[in-house]
């Protein structure tokens, strides 16, 4: 079943706090499940679905704290999912242009570390969608990774959208699916606040390896613009291009 885990910290503002899950094989190996920063007093970590097994919960500042920061942690079963949305867009994408630079934003390489940092180009801003996300409603984004070569970074093809939470928004759950055969590109997502390349919200939540959906659920402000980063990571032997749905649920 999928598990969330909510973390609650009411004074650890300047902390950097994260709350992960790990899993624990049989013979002691950890990995990474899911992730998530505090935002406010709040972080919410939510997993796909786990087999039977032993599993770990971290959490963890990357700053030295003066005093000790309490903490309340809950784990339940994660009953809030969301679907892959059908029906017409909300929005298509149309600010790529002829030659698929027109919407890529932010730049992303390994060094092994992820590294997030605007383009170059002038005027290379997430494309404008004009959507607000208002707790309750779901809202579908359509668009293409094009057949384009690496601009240097680790992908091809990059596409960004900014959206906007309503004023009474706290949580966003976001849902990429795209064809999954067997030489489709291998899609990833993060999320940044609108105009920034660091910090990366989702903490590469939405960059599993693998043509699986990348899912990612986090807390977020309200009344606040957001850009939805999308891009093919550049890898042999693979599709070069993938049409791709980007639902997103608002709570």
């Amino acid at each position: 079943m999928p598990v969330r885990v909510e973390l609650r910290a009411t004074d650890a503002a300047d902390a950097d706090v994260v709350v992960s899950v790990w899993g624990v094989t049989g013979s002691g190996r950890v990995f990474l499940v899911a992730t998530a920063r505090l935002l406010g007093p709040v972080a919410v970590a939510v997993t796909p679905p786990l087999p039977p097994g032993t599993y770990a919960v971290s959490v963890a500042s990357s700053v030295a704290v003066d005093a000790p920061l309490p903490y309340e942690l809950a784990i339940a079963e994660n009953t809030a999912v969301c679907d892959a949305a059908t029906g017409a867009p909300d929005h298509d994408e149309s600010g790529d242009g002829s030659d698929h630079l027109g919407n890529d934003a932010v730049q992303v390489s390994f060094t092994p570390i992820a590294e997030f940092a605007r383009t170059a180009r002038s005027g290379d801003d997430a494309e404008t969608t004009g959507l607000t996300l208002s707790p309750g409603t779901t809202t579908l984004v359509a668009g293409e990774s094009a057949a384009r070569a690496s601009a240097g970074d680790a992908y091809r093809d990059r596409d960004a959208y900014e959206l906007t939470t309503a004023a009474d928004t706290a949580e966003l759950e976001l849902r990429l699916t795209w064809a999954h055969a067997p030489d489709a590109p291998d899609l990833d997502m993060y999320l940044f606040r609108a105009g920034e390349a660091e910090p990366e919200l989702s903490l590469g939540a939405g960059s599993f390896v693998g043509q699986f959906d990348e899912v990612v659920t986090l807390r977020v402000d309200p009344a606040a613009a957001y850009w939805v980063w999308i891009g093919a990571f550049d890898q042999p032997d693979v599709g070069t291009e993938a049409a791709y749905e980007l639902t997103i649920c608002a709570r």
